[in-house]
């Protein structure tokens, strides 16, 4: 058993009994060599022959319940004002089970959010906090066709067009890494796709290029799309209000000035994403205790904080989020 303590003397008692009184040495600690006994090991500390401090520690029994306790009852309700809670397992009578690792669950009912979630535990591997994860498919995009162009630059061409004819131009792979534009070549590819009534139910829609080098612009159903190109890396457009059940059409008008090779490249991509599933936290304790991030919306109102873990007796506790002027900001 170590001790350290500025004070300078402690007495060291097991179950009552005293296994001694020492000086503390300046800067360093004292010892005890104490053999195992269920109970009460309390340490007493004396300054000039006073007692000035003493605390205490317990053998606890198993694992009965999850406790959580605020660092304060009311918080502000401005969207940023937090609430640190501390989760502990205890046993039958409340006390801290120091070996305890129960992994807890929490959910929060009322104008509020958890924001994170500790445990101090250094080799822990658990998240400190879970940004949710949208699902999503993807569809690849093929049956692309080209043609070259004399000026690919102007926004009324035919090639744009959702009913031009593109029946006789080439066909053309672009999901590999080098385009089929050489230099100072100017052309328009184009294709069509079909998409469903429940594709479009999808939170998101997008039309993802691997790479567009030379790219000048792009038409979903003769509508232009998106801003400028970056031929670096891969664009995605968001064309949901764009499209419609049925057959679809892309054309993308492009110019190289550069090296050979430029064009669609990287493969094309319809990308189908839903809106993200609601985040599960959970933390598994650490030499008995956690601790979850609380944050307020700007709506007041009561936060109330539910803690489960398998086998143990549910804990909760409120939080009062108070009507509060929301701090200054930029729009």
């Amino acid at each position: 058993m170590r001790t350290q303590s500025n004070a300078e003397e402690v007495e060291l008692l097991l179950n009552g009994k005293s296994l001694g009184r020492k000086p503390v040495p300046r800067y360093s600690e004292i010892k005890w060599v104490v053999p195992y006994a269920a109970g009460a090991l309390s340490a007493r500390a004396y300054t000039g022959g006073r007692l000035v401090a003493e605390t205490r520690v317990e053998t606890t029994g198993a694992a009965a319940a999850v406790r959580l306790a605020p660092d304060r009852p009311v918080i502000n309700a401005d969207g940023q004002d937090v609430a640190l809670v501390t989760v502990s397992i205890a046993d039958a009578q409340g006390r801290v089970v120091p070996t305890a690792g129960a992994k807890v669950s929490f959910e929060v009912e009322g104008p509020g959010r958890i924001i994170g979630v500790g445990n101090g535990d250094p080799s822990s591997h658990e998240p400190d906090t879970l940004v949710p994860t949208s699902t999503f498919r993807t569809v690849p995009i093929n049956g692309w066709r080209w043609t070259t162009v004399k000026d690919p630059y102007p926004d009324n061409m035919p090639e744009e067009g959702v009913a031009f004819d593109d029946s006789s131009w080439d066909p053309t792979d672009v999901s590999g890494d080098v385009g089929a534009l050489g230099l100072r070549g100017r052309a328009v590819y184009r294709t069509r796709f079909t998409v469903t009534a429940a594709d479009l139910d999808s939170d998101a829609v997008e039309i993802v290029f691997g790479k567009i080098l030379g790219g000048i612009s792009v038409y979903v159903n003769g509508q232009k799309t998106g801003g400028t190109i970056d031929p670096r890396s891969a664009m995605a457009y968001d064309v949901k209000a764009l499209l419609h059940p049925g057959e679809n059409v892309i054309a993308v008008p492009a110019a190289n000035y550069g090296p050979e090779g430029a064009g669609l490249t990287k493969g094309v991509l319809l990308r189908l994403q839903q809106a993200p599933s609601p985040v599960s936290w959970s933390r598994s304790t650490f030499n008995g205790l956690a601790q979850v991030i609380v944050e307020a919306s700007k709506v007041p109102g009561d936060i109330r904080i539910v803690a489960t873990s398998d086998g143990l007796e549910k804990g909760s506790v409120t939080v009062r989020a108070r009507q509060a002027q929301a701090k200054p900001s930029v729009p």
